[in-house]
């Protein structure tokens, strides 16, 4: 599966009316929407004419859904209502961790598969992963090898998944606090897609 970039999402058909539209939910509560509400409402990263993006609300009764079917079945609900929803031309884009699937991506594989309007966007194993590629342009590079164990294995150093932990402590911004500057990290989002 390709990566989620400008060039997966756009058509080129020149006026905002015909423009595909881009329904996006994502797993998290705080980090992702946080990064994702920035990206799309305060950066040039994507052009009206080309895509709306529209992101899909969670209920509170849906605030606890993380697995992969879970999230294609509250997207498929909230577009039940949407009549310009176009089959085939929009999409809807489900973010989430791969680390709720350690144990059996079969599971996930097969739920890809089905799925023809869904784009998904996987981090593996954090999404914090993606916000330290996104702040440093060579943070794959410079990487040891035992901080890419560590950053595999996501353990907990104290009470914080060791990928939290490093992005709180050696880049000294906090992904869980409502008031960081996701904008920052969103302007950045070209150094992520540098690195492989």
């Amino acid at each position: 599966m390709p990566p989620i970039c400008k060039t997966n999402l756009k058509r080129n058909i020149g006026s905002k009316a015909n423009a595909r539209k881009i329904y996006y939910l994502l797993e998290g509560n705080v980090t992702e929407p946080r990064f994702f509400d920035e990206l799309f409402e305060k950066t040039n990263f994507v052009d009206s004419k080309e895509i709306r993006i529209i992101k899909c609300e969670k209920t509170k009764n849906d605030r606890g859904a993380s697995n992969c079917l879970s999230m294609i079945e509250l997207a498929k609900n909230y577009l039940k209502n949407k009549k310009d929803f176009k089959k085939g031309y929009d999409k809807i884009l489900i973010v989430f961790d791969l680390d709720i699937y350690k144990k059996d991506l079969s599971r996930l594989i097969n739920c890809v598969r089905e799925e023809k309007d869904v784009i998904f966007g996987f981090s593996n194993p954090s999404f914090e992963l993606f916000l330290l590629m996104c702040l440093d342009k060579n943070f794959i590079k410079n990487l040891d090898s035992k901080t890419k164990e560590n950053i595999i294995a996501n353990e907990y150093i104290e009470k914080d998944r060791f990928i939290y932990y490093l992005i709180k402590n050696d880049y000294k911004f906090d992904s869980k606090n409502k008031k960081s500057d996701f904008l920052m990290i969103a302007k950045n989002i070209e150094n992520a897609f540098d690195q492989k």
